[in-house]
């Protein structure tokens, strides 16, 4: 009898985890189907961003103003750090690239501020990185649509991140439905592939555990 106990124990996790492919499938690779939405993100954008990035910017209006305080002073210096280690210059002044790199070094502060609960820098961030997206969008339309390619790709990545996290919050089905009724088809697959995965791995390493199973 120990031996049959012994038995069933070591096939647990092969066991429950064919249960569970049986029942819900097999996701995909996550990390490879975020590898290949970054690669086709990357493939979209970078021609739209190449069209836009050398067009020269005037230093007037609300760009002066971000680029008179501390926080937009930051801004452009990890900016102009950024663009060279992507391999780009701006020798000739300050073009839509440069404020773009600017743009996303502030959205980087404001996400970091939000997570260390500083409110009020992760606002004064984000309310920046908005003014200068707006002003560029003016001088070159065809920025938002080079911003439009990484954007869908990217909320389709966090969706994936979403799905994965889904059981591990206090969601409720309401606020679960209200989130999926906004997502995009691609955005819901993702999602669902997402939990699916975290459901396949707590299955396959909990097997000798009722409660979180």
């Amino acid at each position: 009898v120990r031996q049959a106990v012994a038995d069933r124990t070591a096939s647990a996790t092969a066991r429950v985890t064919n249960d569970v492919a049986k029942t819900i499938g097999t996701g995909p690779d996550l990390e490879a189907m975020k590898q290949q939405i970054v690669t086709a993100q990357k493939a979209a954008a970078t021609p739209l961003y190449d069209a836009v990035r050398d067009i020269p910017v005037p230093m007037t209006g609300n760009l002066n103003f971000v680029a008179q305080t501390p926080m937009g002073k930051k801004a452009l210096a990890t900016a102009l750090t950024m663009a060279k280690n992507d391999g780009y210059g701006f020798q000739n002044g300050p073009t839509i690239g440069l404020i773009d790199y600017a743009k996303q070094a502030l959205d980087d502060m404001a996400a970091a501020a939000a997570r260390a609960g500083k409110n009020n820098e992760a606002r004064q961030a984000a309310n920046m990185a908005r003014l200068l997206r707006t002003e560029a969008d003016k001088i070159a339309p065809g920025y938002k649509a080079a911003r439009d390619a990484f954007a869908g790709p990217a909320q389709v990545l966090d969706a994936i991140d979403a799905g994965t996290s889904v059981f591990t919050k206090g969601t409720t089905p309401t606020q679960l439905a209200s989130s999926l009724n906004i997502m995009t088809a691609s955005e819901k697959d993702a999602f669902i592939q997402g939990a699916r995965s975290y459901v396949e791995s707590q299955m396959g390493n909990a097997v000798n555990d009722a409660l979180s199973l």
